[in-house]
């Protein structure tokens, strides 16, 4: 996974101070986050369960989240992708795709039409 990390750090830490629209789909259920990106930081998880993933990259910014009824603030103004050992990446200038094994993420610059600050 250190390839990818790095890749994906790279990615991320090119697009700062831009809007990043989120399609997270996990057990065939869509969600939907917009968030300003302000920084990036990877952590490491220490997890004797195995409840946590070993590694997160942590998207610090302002944003919202659609639910099924409304749009929600971003909760602490951090958006949490969880990484596992299954991580596969493809990169592009505009778009980002990642599939953890649990969940495929779909990133793209740009933004919500509703989307408000």
């Amino acid at each position: 996974m250190g390839k990818d990390q790095n890749e994906l750090e790279k990615w991320f830490s090119a697009n700062k101070n831009r809007l990043l629209n989120i399609l997270k789909v996990e057990d065939g259920e869509q969600d939907i986050a917009t968030v300003m990106l302000r920084d990036v930081e990877m952590v490491r998880h220490v997890d004797q369960d195995d409840y946590l993933a070993p590694l997160a990259i942590l998207l610090h910014g302002e944003g919202i989240v659609k639910t099924s009824s409304d749009l929600e603030a971003l909760p602490y103004d951090t958006y949490e992708i969880p990484l596992t050992n299954q991580l596969m990446a493809e990169f592009g200038e505009e778009k980002l795709q990642l599939n953890t094994g649990l969940r495929a993420y779909t990133i793209e610059l740009g933004g919500m039409e509703d989307y408000q600050t």
